[in-house]
């Protein structure tokens, strides 16, 4: 994968086993099977955070806007809505990550920045 790239990712529970699929155009393909996962399955989440590197915290790297969109969840918009979002702090209480609002015309989608500025939410796609 390479920056600007769009992934396409999909998460199926198909009795016991969760399956997910991440796909980069045709270059890239990476799937994965998990059996005995014991979650109830109410929620998902996507999360741009701050990796641990040999123990250590080290400061978020900066990145360009992340948008997620075209969600659904079972064959429809999850109806995402602004308090389901949350910013990451560092341990200076200072805000590292920050969402933008849902996309307002099918809330299915969301941008997230580097800082403490809110983005606006992604146009429709």
């Amino acid at each position: 994968m390479a920056p600007t790239d769009t992934v396409a990712v999909s998460i199926v529970k198909n009795g016991g086993t969760w399956e997910i699929d991440v796909t980069d155009g045709s270059a890239w393909w990476y799937k994965v099977w998990i059996s005995g996962w014991s979650i109830p399955g109410a929620s998902a989440e996507w999360i741009v955070e701050d990796p641990t590197v040999g123990g250590q915290l080290p400061a978020l790297a900066w990145f360009t806007p992340v948008t997620f969109d075209q969600g659904t969840l079972d064959g429809a918009s999850p109806g995402l809505v602004p308090s389901e979002g949350g910013q990451m702090y560092s341990s200076a209480s200072t805000a590292t990550a920050t969402p933008s609002n849902p996309d307002p015309v099918d809330a299915d989608g969301f941008t997230v920045v580097r800082g403490p500025v809110q983005p606006p939410p992604p146009v429709l796609s």
